[in-house]
């Protein structure tokens, strides 16, 4: 089922979705298991405490490299390396200092 939830969520279009806001429910492919759900994580654009949102950056990075086996045991499946190179892309683009710097 791992390998299966990862071929629905890596075979989606994830670059023209509006805030990756996708319905995983039935994606195409021969093997994208049928009901897959994705989990958000929301944070503010402007950060009051920069320190703070990287520190939760930093977590959700490190766990997308080193959690694998971590999310794999209750049945989470990580996004797939290209999702997550556009999540990265967003969070330096998006997420913002009250001065207007990126975090």
């Amino acid at each position: 089922m791992v390998e299966t939830t990862g071929d629905a969520a890596a075979d989606t279009d994830w670059a023209n979705s509006r805030d990756f806001y996708v319905v995983l429910t039935d994606q195409p492919g021969k093997d994208a298991w049928p009901i897959t759900r994705v989990t958000f994580i929301l944070m503010r654009k402007i950060q009051h405490d920069p320190q703070t949102a990287k520190r939760t950056l930093d977590f959700f990075a490190w766990t997308h490299r080193s959690g694998g086996e971590l999310a794999n045991e209750p049945g989470y499946v990580l996004m797939p390396d290209s999702v997550m190179e556009l999540i990265h892309k967003e969070w330096e683009t998006q997420l913002k200092e009250p001065d207007g710097k990126p975090i």
